[in-house]
């Protein structure tokens, strides 16, 4: 699991909406975005950054980087909804959206 540093989600979406947001994933040195992966239960929407390491056996630079990218979903039921994003030391950002 890659870290993410910011969570840009809106506040509130009319019933049947895409919500669209944007996570920004920390890249850099020998780390590289691939996917988000998505699980769902009512009223929840947790969200896990992946990507590739290949520190192992190689020299890596500490160019941390921060890059956004769009996540598009359709919301779980519930009102509110909680955009939950994980993190590496499972600290999650979380984001409340009201449905209207």
């Amino acid at each position: 699991m890659l870290g993410v540093e910011d969570v840009v989600a809106p506040t509130e979406l009319a019933s049947n909406t895409e919500l669209v947001a944007t996570i920004t994933v920390i890249t850099g040195g020998c780390k590289k975005f691939d996917r988000f992966t998505t699980s769902r239960s009512e009223g929840r929407l947790t969200v896990e950054a992946w990507g590739t390491d290949a520190a192992a056996g190689q020299v890596c630079t500490r160019d941390l980087r921060f890059e956004p990218h769009e996540y598009r979903a359709t919301l779980p039921a519930g009102n509110p909804v909680i955009l939950a994003v994980r993190r590496p030391n499972g600290a999650d950002l979380v984001r409340q959206i009201q449905i209207r």
